[in-house]
């Protein structure tokens, strides 16, 4: 094997020694770049689970509370058995439930209704007089 000269030696080697000081360089930049990611991903998986999934389990639960309430009170069994809410009721059983339910609930029930007929029947009387006084034109 033949000998390398010394500046081709010293070359290399000032090649070598930059190449182990751009590693370092680039090791803590790499470093900070990961850490800042790692901190950000926490943040917004934190920030995820605190809000918008307590938000959509809260507003699943509500939904599915209203839809089982909704189907005793209508008598839907058909669509409680398919959700595996209830078992094989008897009408009996499930007429029990409902009453259950009327006997808690039933005036903010009526009282719901109610309101709801009232406001259905200002918004008819209100389209009947414009109609009228838009035939009268």
């Amino acid at each position: 094997m033949s000998e390398l000269n010394e500046q081709t030696v010293k070359e290399i080697d000032d090649m070598c020694s930059s190449l182990e000081k751009g590693k370092e360089s680039i090791e803590k930049r790499f470093k900070s770049i990961l850490e800042e990611f790692i901190n950000d991903s926490w943040n917004n998986f934190d920030d995820y689970l605190q809000n918008y999934s307590r938000y959509e389990y809260e507003r699943m639960v509500r939904r599915d509370v209203d839809e089982t309430i909704e189907g005793l009170l209508s008598g839907d069994t058909k669509w409680l058995k398919m959700q595996n809410i209830i078992s094989e009721h008897t009408w009996e059983k499930v007429q029990k439930i409902r009453l259950a339910i009327w006997e808690t609930a039933g005036g903010e029930i009526a009282n719901s209704i109610i309101f709801s007929l009232k406001e259905e029947v200002e918004d008819l009387k209100k389209k009947l007089k414009w109609y009228s006084e838009s035939r009268s034109y």
